[in-house]
C-alpha cells in the first residue's frame, strides 16, 4: 500500500508541472474545441471565433498575427486581409483557460480578388480664354497602375476641345469670347472588369472666364519718365475689381472677369511724388495700350498730426488741418509724422491734367451724366510713416483754398470731388471766391481728400458728326473727344454701329473736336450756337498716324508750331502759321489748330510720313517775349504711343528744337530726342527755311483770355516737375 501511495503522488506532482508549463494539452481537461478556417478572401473580413471546451474562466490573446487581426474577449479572430496579402503566415493565439495555456496555430491562405478604381472628388473649375486649362484627376486602383492602358477614362458634357488623356489628365484651350458655365462635366474610369468591378464616375462644373486685359505704362506727364512700383486700380460699377503695381519699366497689366465688367471702366494710378490719374475707356478700348501720365506733386510736407496744421506751396496755404483730425482706414489715429503731398491742376492750361473725365451724374436722372467745366482744382493725400492713407476722421472737416483758374469765376461754385473708382465727379459742398494778397482763391471746407474741384454745369448743345476710315467707311466704337478753348472742359463719347456721334458742348463757346482709337483723327475747331451743330464732314480715323501737340501757359503770348521735312524732290516741306496745310506724294500734312493767345493748343497732323528722311519740329517765340516758357509742353503721339518734352533749362534762344523724326525706307521710323534751343531751324543739316517776314497780326485779348494763377506762374516759371 505504501508503494502505491508514493507512485501515485509522483504521478500528480509530474502532470501538474506539465500543465503549468502549457506543454501538454491533455495535462487539463479544457481543450480548443473549434477548427480555424484556413482561407480568406482579399478585401472581406474573416472571422473565427476560437472555442474552448471544460473551462469555466477563459481569456484570448494574439502572440502572432498578421497587421489588421484582432481577436475580441470573446474570442473571436477578426481581419480584412489588404491588397497584395495572400497569407496570414501562422497565427498564434493563447488561450488561457482557468488557468492553463492552451496555444492554438493556424495559417490563412487569402484569395485575392479584383478592386474597382475609385476617383477622387474634384470641386468646380475655371478655365480662362487663351489660357491652357489642365486638371488631373487623381484614381486609386491597389490591382492597375495609371500608364495609360490599365485604366480606360471617359468624358462627357462640357466645352467643345475638352479632352481627356489615357492617364486622366483633362485639358482645354478655352476660345470663349464671354464667359461661359458649364454646369455638369462627367468623368468615368473602369479596369478590366474582373471580379464584377464597376466604373467609379464623378462630376464637376466647368465655368470658361474670359477677362478683359488692360495693359499700359505709368510716365511722368511732363518728361515720360517711367514710374515704377505706381499702383494701378481697374474698376467699373462702381467697384474696385482689380489692383497691381507698375514694374521696373512703369508697365502694368490687369485681368478681370467680364461678368464683372459695365460698359465704363475707369483705370487710375498713383505713385509717391506723383498725383493720381486717371481714364475712363469702353470695353472695345481695353485691346489698346493704355498709358497714365501722372503730374509731379507740388509739394511734399511732413508734420505732427497732433497739432493743427497748414500745408502749403511755396508758402501758400491751401489746406488747413485740425489737430488729431486723421486716422487710417481702421479708424486709428497715426503714430509719428505725416507725410502730406499737395498738388495745384490749373485746367486753363491743360484740362488733360484732371483726372478722369470732366462729367457728373445729372441731377434730374442719375443715370445719365452731364459735363462739367472747371475754375481750378487741388489734389492733397496723407499716409502715416508705415504708408498707410489717412483721411479726416468722422465729424472733422478741414479748410481748403484752390487757386482759380479761367475767366471770370463765379462770386460762389459748386465744390466737386472725384472718385475712381465711379470714373466721375460728385457734387459736395461750396466754395466762395476769394481776392487775396497771392491770388484769386475758392476757399471751401471738405470732410474728406482726394481732388477736389471748382466745377460748375453747364448748358450744353450737341455737335453732331461721324468717324469714318480714309476710304469712307463708318467706324463704330471710336472715342470721340471733346475739349473746350473758352472754357476748361472736356466730354467724350463713341460712336455708334454706324459711326455717327453726338457729343455735348457748352453753347455759344468755342471747342475742338477729334476722333481716337489708338490712332487720332485731325482736330476740328468747332464754334457752337445755341442749337445743336452738325459737322459736314466724318472725323477721318487712318491705321497709322501722328499728332504732335503744343500747350503752355499764359506767357509767352504766342508760341508756334514749325514742322519740316523732306518733300520726296530733294526738298523740304515747312508746315506752320503761314502754310497750314501741305501735301507729299499724295499725303496730307496739317496745323489742325494755331492759337494765338496764350495756352494753345498747336495741332500738327499727318497719317503717314511721305517719304524717307529727316522729319524735325520746333517751337518758335513768335511774340518775342522774353520770359520762361511757362508750362511749355509736347506731346508726340506716335502710332497710338505718348512722348511728352517740356523746354530745356539754359538761355532761352529763338527756338526749342523738340525733336526728329528718322524714317527709312522701309517706312520704319526711330523718335531722336533733340530738346535744345537753337537760333535757327536747324536739323544739323540745316535746310534753307525762309520764315516769313511779313507782320503778322497778334489776336487782341480775348474775353475769354485764361491767365493763370500767381501761384502757378511761379511754379512753372521755376520749372518745379524738373526738380
Amino acid at each position: 500500500m505504501r508503494i502505491q501511495f508514493k507512485a501515485a503522488c509522483l504521478a500528480s506532482a509530474v502532470a501538474l508541472a506539465l500543465t503549468g508549463c502549457g506543454d501538454d494539452d491533455n495535462a487539463t481537461n479544457a481543450k480548443i474545441s473549434s477548427v480555424a478556417p484556413t482561407v480568406a478572401t482579399e478585401d472581406v473580413q474573416f472571422s473565427y471565433a476560437v472555442k474552448v471546451a471544460n473551462a469555466e474562466k477563459v481569456t484570448y490573446a494574439l502572440t502572432t498575427a498578421p497587421t489588421g487581426m484582432a481577436i475580441s474577449e470573446t474570442g473571436v479572430v477578426t481581419w480584412t486581409p489588404g491588397e497584395g496579402v495572400l497569407t496570414s503566415d501562422e497565427v498564434h493565439v493563447k488561450v488561457t483557460a482557468d488557468g492553463h495555456v492552451l496555444d492554438h496555430k493556424f495559417t490563412i491562405v487569402v484569395t485575392p480578388v479584383n478592386d474597382a478604381p475609385v476617383l477622387s472628388a474634384v470641386g468646380p473649375q475655371r478655365a480662362y480664354a487663351g489660357e491652357r486649362y489642365s486638371l488631373q484627376l487623381v484614381v486609386n486602383d491597389p490591382d492597375d497602375n495609371n500608364d495609360g492602358q490599365q485604366l480606360r477614362f471617359t468624358l462627357q458634357g462640357g466645352p467643345e476641345g475638352l479632352i481627356i488623356s489615357p492617364t486622366g489628365e483633362v485639358t482645354l484651350t478655352s476660345s470663349v469670347t464671354q464667359s461661359q458655365l458649364h454646369d455638369t462635366v462627367t468623368v468615368s474610369v473602369k479596369d478590366g472588369g474582373e471580379d464584377g468591378a464597376q466604373a467609379s464616375t464623378i462630376s464637376f462644373s466647368l465655368d470658361e472666364i474670359y477677362r478683359y486685359i488692360v495693359s499700359g505704362a505709368l510716365t511722368d506727364y511732363y518728361d515720360n519718365t517711367q514710374i515704377p512700383n505706381g499702383t494701378v486700380v481697374f474698376a467699373s460699377n462702381g467697384e474696385r475689381l482689380a489692383e497691381t503695381t507698375s514694374d521696373e519699366n512703369g508697365e502694368y497689366t490687369l485681368a478681370v472677369e467680364d461678368r464683372l465688367v459695365g460698359e465704363r471702366i475707369t483705370v487710375s494710378a498713383d505713385a509717391v511724388g506723383y498725383r493720381e490719374a486717371a481714364k475712363t475707356i469702353s470695353l472695345a478700348e481695353t485691346v489698346l495700350i493704355q498709358e497714365l501720365q501722372l503730374p509731379p506733386i507740388h509739394s511734399s510736407q511732413q508734420f505732427d498730426p497732433t497739432q493743427p496744421t497748414d500745408v502749403a506751396v511755396e508758402g501758400v496755404t491751401l489746406v488747413t488741418l485740425p489737430a488729431n483730425g486723421l486716422v487710417d482706414s481702421n479708424g486709428n489715429a497715426p503714430v509719428g509724422a505725416v507725410t502730406a503731398e499737395l498738388t495745384i491742376i490749373d485746367p486753363a492750361s491743360d484740362i488733360h491734367l484732371m483726372p478722369g473725365d470732366m462729367v457728373t451724374p445729372d441731377p434730374s436722372n442719375p443715370d445719365a451724366l452731364v459735363p462739367i467745366e472747371s475754375f481750378g482744382a487741388i489734389t492733397a493725400t496723407f499716409v502715416d510713416e508705415a504708408g498707410n492713407e489717412l483721411q479726416l476722421a468722422e465729424g472733422q472737416t478741414s479748410a481748403i483754398r484752390i487757386p482759380v483758374s479761367g475767366y471770370n469765376p463765379p462770386a460762389t461754385i459748386p465744390l466737386y470731388y472725384y472718385d475712381p473708382i465711379a470714373g466721375m465727379w460728385f457734387e459736395e459742398g461750396e466754395a466762395t471766391l476769394v481776392n487775396a494778397a497771392d491770388g484769386d482763391f475758392y476757399e471751401g471746407t471738405v470732410s474728406h481728400f482726394t481732388t477736389w474741384n471748382a466745377d460748375r454745369r453747364y448748358e450744353t448743345i450737341f455737335i453732331n458728326g461721324c468717324v469714318a476710315d480714309t476710304a469712307g467707311a463708318r467706324i463704330a466704337n471710336v472715342r470721340v473727344n471733346m475739349e473746350g478753348v473758352n472754357y476748361s472742359g472736356r466730354s467724350s463719347t463713341y460712336s455708334d454701329i454706324d459711326g455717327n456721334f453726338a457729343i455735348p458742348a457748352r453753347i455759344n463757346s468755342t471747342q475742338l473736336v477729334s476722333a481716337t482709337f489708338g490712332q487720332s483723327s485731325r482736330v476740328q475747331t468747332v464754334i457752337s450756337s445755341a442749337v445743336d451743330n452738325n459737322l459736314p464732314d466724318c472725323l477721318l480715323l487712318d491705321t497709322a498716324s501722328t499728332q504732335i501737340t503744343l500747350r503752355w501757359g499764359e506767357r509767352p503770348r504766342d508760341l508756334d508750331s514749325h514742322f519740316l521735312g523732306p518733300n520726296g524732290q530733294d526738298g523740304q516741306f515747312h508746315v506752320s502759321f503761314s502754310n497750314k496745310q501741305v501735301t507729299v506724294n499724295d499725303k496730307l500734312i496739317f496745323l489742325d489748330v494755331d492759337d494765338t493767345s496764350s495756352f494753345g493748343p498747336e495741332v500738327v497732323s499727318l497719317y503717314d510720313f511721305p517719304a524717307a528722311g529727316t522729319y524735325g519740329y520746333f517751337v518758335h517765340n513768335y511774340s518775342g517775349e522774353t520770359v520762361t516758357w511757362n508750362g511749355a509742353r509736347v506731346n508726340l503721339n506716335i502710332d497710338g504711343y505718348n512722348r511728352a518734352y517740356t523746354p530745356p533749362g539754359g538761355s532761352l534762344l529763338r527756338y526749342w528744337h523738340v525733336f526728329n523724326i528718322e524714317v527709312d525706307e522701309l517706312g520704319g521710323y526711330e523718335v531722336v530726342r533733340i530738346n535744345e534751343w537753337k537760333d535757327s531751324l536747324d536739323m544739323s543739316t540745316p535746310p534753307t527755311i525762309v520764315i516769313p517776314t511779313a507782320p503778322r497780326h497778334l489776336a487782341a485779348p480775348k474775353t475769354f483770355d485764361k491767365p493763370m494763377h500767381p501761384l502757378l506762374d511761379k511754379l512753372m516759371q521755376e520749372k518745379y516737375y524738373a526738380k
